[in-house]
């Protein structure tokens, strides 16, 4: 009997554990956007966000952090302080309200506050996240939620790879840079397939165990607790008494 409740604790808790590493890149453009971290002539420059398709993703999964690619331009970027959020969301993608906070959704966590790195490493922006987020897919689309503060534009644009207006409802962004900030304010139609190519460091989850699983889990270790506690009563008296 202990060593089926052993058993089924150890499995029950197991399920709930990250169980696999994975990369999972999102968007298959090969053009250059400056927006956001590589300057922009123009606009308000304090937020952009970018909504994912669930579909991207086929499982849960814990996302550790996430990272661009530099594909031309300058290798400065702009000077900023940045806090980024991340939230499941109901907004669809190609479907961002131009009210950035109707976009984000009610789990929002900020995983990450700072300063833009100055210099590119490896040609690779990444945000490393303070705390993993967890990412439901069936509870709906993926937000990243940028802000920015005191934005300074470089000399020369640094461009990241991205799709112009043909990322086939893999992603869209909505934000207030650029000669495109007056249609971000007035109409999503100028950002329908548009977005940065992202790359995704994550960690699978398994099922987290049901109520039901994790009573079964306390009373195991209730049981096998008082078997333990039982059976040194019983070694002791055996030793008094030999």
């Amino acid at each position: 009997m202990r060593k089926l409740l052993v058993a089924t604790m150890l499995a029950a808790s197991c399920s709930a554990l990250p169980v696999q590493a994975a990369t999972i890149v999102v968007g298959n453009g090969d053009a250059g956007n400056a927006i956001p971290f590589g300057g922009s002539d123009g606009g308000d420059k304090t937020q952009y966000q970018q909504v994912y398709s669930s579909k991207s993703f086929a499982k849960p999964v814990l996302i550790r952090s996430i990272s661009f690619q530099r594909v031309g331009g300058g290798t400065t970027l702009a000077e900023s302080m940045v806090k980024l959020a991340v939230s499941t969301t109901s907004a669809a993608v190609d479907g961002l309200s131009t009210d950035f906070t109707v976009n984000i959704g009610p789990n929002s966590r900020t995983v990450f506050s700072g300063a833009l790195q100055p210099k590119l490493v490896g040609n690779i922006l990444k945000f490393t996240f303070s705390t993993p987020f967890r990412y439901v897919p069936r509870n709906g689309n993926l937000l990243l939620d940028f802000k920015f503060n005191n934005y300074r534009t470089p000399e020369e644009a640094v461009l990241f790879r991205s799709n112009t207006g043909n990322a086939g409802g893999l992603y869209s962004s909505m934000h207030d840079f650029g000669p495109l900030n007056v249609r971000a304010r007035n109409s999503s139609d100028g950002f329908i397939g548009n977005g940065l190519v992202t790359t995704f460091d994550t960690a699978a989850i398994g099922p987290v165990p049901e109520p039901g699983t994790w009573a079964m889990m306390i009373l195991g270790f209730g049981v096998i607790g008082s078997a333990m506690r039982s059976a040194r009563r019983k070694q002791t008296m055996r030793i008094r008494f030999a």
